[in-house]
Order: structure tokens, then C-alpha cells, then sequence
């Protein structure tokens, strides 16, 4: 395709030691150019090795991996370091050097191609301007908060002009107000520079956010595909369900002893185009009281998204009078379980 940068096809990654230990198995999957991508999974799944893949830093035990149509596996050493420099890393941990300066840390890449130190230094403070640090070049990762010293990582993984920034977990170890400061500074490098951004979590609110396609992994395989609307709206694996319905799942669990009450539904809606009073004209058009179980709003792809979870009575004319009115006004309705699926 050829708006695609990155692709991976039946890629299979096994770490032999005492025993084999299957970190990824047949993976397919192609990101497209520009894009925010996710991945996520629960620790183990495999997404941080199927990063490394993407670049190289670790090697497919089978599959292929392309970069803009280019083949790795065909390639030699110093051709794929060659595609490395097309793609900046972040990480959880920052790997700043802590005895250098700011400035020399985002100059670091430009002295391992031995690059002109005037015009290098020049960008290197173009680049900390971009991420809102411009003075704090003389001062050290130590004297840093940690939504600064990702910063200045993001600077220093944006040094060689790369093509695509894969983000290790780098929003994980940042408390909530500096982690979106950061995503808010990731879509502005993706929506200036056109840079295509992959995003590994373990943090559906991170996906939610920022990016438009998301790829679910469990236990080393992709248990779902997709845009993240799409998916939010209707996870089809049981991971995704648990990873979307998050507080939902401990509210579906909440015993409320009513009698006649035993079937529990989700709500999926637009909060920009449903402007009716949903519930209310439940209640009203079918005289059937409704238990709130949970509620919450977030913003999926650029757009405020609301989901309720609500206990029904176990009556099929109710249960079909209410879905028919929910598609009328364009609002997903499925059943979930007691335990959030």
C-alpha cells in the first residue's frame, strides 16, 4: 500500500533458554503513514517486543518486517542502521545521560554521525523550543521533572529527522496532568512534522486520546484490530472488553438486590451528535425503571464518546423496545455479563 510505513507479516519471536518462551507468534499488521498508532496489552503480552521488531533491535525468529516497502530481513547490518535513523525511540526510563547537559543530550545522535557542530547545536535548540524547553539547555537530567526529561528525550529521538517515533511505555511512568501534556505534545509533532507515531501502553486512556488505529495484544498474539472508535464501541475480544469497560467491569460486579433485575447492558454514544435524553425517554416509553450501574465520558479519537452500563428487568418486549429506540438515535446497545464481558 502506499500509504503505509510500516509492516510486519506472520512475525514470530522465541526467546530459547532453559525452555522456549513465545513472546509473539504470527503477528500481521501494517501502520499507515502519519498516523498515531497504539499498542497495547497487559504486561507480558509481547507489545514492547514487537517494537523492537519494528526497528531490528530484536530480530523475528520468522516473518518479515517492512519499513516504506523495504524488506529488513534482506537487509545488512549497516543498511538496517541505516533505517534505525528513521525511527526515533522513547522510553519509560528516558535513558538521558545524566552527566550531560540538556542541550548535549538532545546533541548526542548528531556527534555519533559526527555531523557540523554549528548547524547541529542550531537544531538541537530548534528542537528544545518545539518541546517547550528552550531554557533549560544548561541544565541537567537530575535538576529535570520527569515530564522534562521525556521532553528532552523527544527532542533528542527527533535529532535525525525520523520518519516514524516508537514510544516504549513513555507516558508510564508520568502522573495524569504530565502525561497528557505529553500526548498533547506528541499530536503536535504528528500534525507538524507529519511524523508517523506508535504508541505501546498498557493504558487505554492513553490510545483513547491520541491515536486513530489501535492494535490489542494477548499473550503474544493480536486478539484485535481496528480504529479505536470502532473498537470502543464494540470490543469483539475478551481482553478488549476488559480493557475498554476498566472501572465499568468492578461496577457491573456490584451486587443490587432488586427483584426481576438479572440483565446488564452497555451504552455506547457520540456525545457530540446524540442530543436526546436517552434515559429519560427510556424510562418514559416503556414506564420501566432503570438501574444506573456506571457512566463516563471520555475523549476517543478527537471526539467526546460516553458509555453507561444499566440493569434491565429481564423482559424481552422491553429489552427489543429499547434496542429499536437506541438505533434510531445511533447509540450502541449490547449485554455484558457480571463480569464486565
Amino acid at each position: 500500500m502506499d500509504n503505509e510505513i510500516l509492516r510486519v507479516e506472520n512475525l514470530t519471536k522465541v526467546y530459547k533458554t532453559d525452555v522456549e518462551n513465545v513472546a509473539l507468534s504470527d503477528i500481521n499488521l501494517y501502520i499507515k503513514k502519519g498516523s498515531i498508532f497504539g499498542v497495547i496489552g497487559l504486561s507480558g503480552a509481547g507489545k514492547s517486543t514487537l517494537v523492537r521488531c519494528f526497528n531490528f533491535l530484536e530480530k523475528p525468529t520468522s516473518g518479515r518486517v517492512y519499513f516504506e516497502g523495504k524488506c529488513l530481513n534482506d537487509m545488512n547490518d549497516s543498511e538496517i542502521r541505516s533505517i534505525r535513523k528513521q525511527m526515533g525511540m522513547i522510553f519509560q526510563n528516558f535513558n538521558l545521560l545524566e552527566q550531560s547537559s540538556v542541550l548535549k543530550n538532545v546533541l548526542f545522535p548528531f556527534e555519533i554521525i559526527n555531523a557540523d557542530r554549528k548547524s547541529s547545536i542550531e537544531k538541537a535548540r530548534n528542537l528544545l523550543k518545539l518541546v517547550g524547553l528552550s531554557d533549560k539547555e544548561k541544565a541537567y537530567p537530575s535538576n529535570l521533572s520527569g515530564g522534562q526529561k521525556q521532553r528532552v528525550a523527544i527532542a533528542r529521538a527527533l535529532a535525525l529527522d525520523p520518519k516514524v517515533l516508537l514510544c516504549d511505555e513513555a507516558t508510564s511512568a508520568l502522573d495524569p496532568k504530565t502525561t497528557n501534556q505529553i500526548l498533547d505534545l506528541l499530536k503536535k509533532i504528528n500534525k507538524e512534522l507529519g511524523v508517523t507515531i506508535v504508541i505501546i501502553t498498557h493504558q487505554m486512556s492513553v490510545v483513547e486520546s491520541i491515536c486513530s488505529e489501535v492494535a490489542i495484544i494477548d499473550h503474544s498474539k493480536i486478539a484485535e484490530v481496528g480504529y479505536v472508535k470502532d473498537i470502543f464501541a464494540s470490543p469483539k475480544s475478551e481482553i478488549g472488553k476488559k480493557l475498554i469497560f476498566g472501572d465499568a467491569t468492578v461496577a457491573n460486579n456490584l451486587n443490587i438486590d432488586v427483584n426481576n433485575y438479572s440483565r446488564k447492558f452497555r451504552l455506547v454514544f457520540d456525545g457530540n451528535k446524540v442530543k436526546e435524553p436517552v434515559i429519560s425517554n427510556i424510562i418514559m416509553k416503556n414506564n420501566v425503571p432503570i438501574n444506573i450501574l456506571f457512566a463516563d465520558t471520555r475523549e476517543v479519537d478527537g471526539a467526546v464518546n460516553g458509555q453507561m452500563i444499566i440493569e434491565l428487568p429481564d423482559d424481552k418486549n422491553i429489552i427489543n423496545n429499547i434496542d429499536k429506540y437506541l438505533k434510531e438515535v445511533s447509540v450502541v446497545f449490547e449485554e455484558v455479563t457480571s463480569d464486565g464481558n
